[in-house]
């Protein structure tokens, strides 16, 4: 099983070792394209593994950013290779909003996930204010730091319930778990959704 190590915690001797490990087994396999559905995830491959390691290696920097240059996250390549979102969606009128995970947005991916949910039928999309701040997570900041990271997490919790939207979107399972909990907090029943989940709902058989 893979590992990225997303969130490295100040452990780069440990990063470093788990990127020349992954680099090895991508590299046993010829592939255009190194997906995931994880912000965070996808991140380590495209930007944290070729920083880390740095000028220390430069035949290992040279395969990492080749590595970089193949990793997308899901909805790129969906759009990268045309996905017709007329066979997607929920098809029951749900109004929904989208958060911008902190790992896609910094990546540049911000209106492909947009455009698959605007073009999926019974799918409402409306943005939130804000959409683009962090949810206040930020790996283990939530977890050293939980009440300055919920604080944060109010300003988001509040710009999701006052859109009116029954769920809310995102491509990153760590926001996820942020926005259910500020949500929850909240008293708010709005559906913290992956976007590939909302997309699937409806997908022809």
């Amino acid at each position: 099983m893979l590992r990225t190590a997303g969130h490295v915690g100040g452990d780069l001797s440990t990063v470093r070792d788990l990127a020349e490990r992954n680099l090895a087994e991508f590299e046993k396999y010829e592939v255009d394209y190194v997906m995931s559905a994880c912000a965070t995830c996808g991140g380590a491959l495209h930007r944290l593994y070729p920083l880390v390691v740095g000028k220390r290696n430069p035949e290992l920097r040279e395969r990492l950013e080749s590595l970089a240059k193949k990793t997308v996250d899901a909805s790129q390549l969906l759009k990268q290779l045309g996905l017709d979102p007329s066979g997607t969606g929920s098809g029951d009128g749900l109004r929904i909003t989208y958060h911008d995970p902190c790992h896609l947005r910094t990546r540049g991916v911000t209106k492909q996930p947009r455009e698959l949910l605007k073009a999926a039928p019974g799918i409402e999309l409306v943005e939130m204010e804000g959409a683009d701040k962090c949810c206040g997570l930020g790996g283990t900041f939530n977890v050293y730091h939980y009440d300055s990271s919920m604080i944060i997490n109010d300003v988001k919790s509040e710009a999701i319930i006052a859109t009116g939207a029954q769920a809310v979107a995102t491509g990153c399972p760590g926001c996820m778990m942020q926005l259910s909990d500020g949500l929850k907090q909240h008293g708010s029943s709005v559906e913290v959704v992956h976007t590939l989940q909302l997309l699937a709902r409806g997908l022809k058989q």
